[in-house]
């Protein structure tokens, strides 16, 4: 959904090169809760939410322990 809907709209990604990897998990998780959005219902939209919370939060645990 992601690469069919949103990334028409903002190319951030290349559809063709893309591999997901356990090196780019977290933008993995991003585009799918990008996705979920997309699909149209009450329950994927909620459930992209939840992804991105928890992405979110991960990037900021992994950052404050950065510091």
């Amino acid at each position: 959904m992601y690469f069919n809907h949103f990334n028409p709209l903002f190319p951030a990604l290349h559809n063709a090169t893309f591999r997901p990897t356990l090196d780019n998990g977290l933008l993995l998780l991003s585009v799918a809760s990008v996705g979920c959005l997309f699909i149209g219902s009450q329950a994927a939209a909620r459930q992209g939410k939840q992804i991105f919370v928890r992405v979110h939060k991960a990037i900021l645990a992994s950052v404050s322990e950065a510091t």
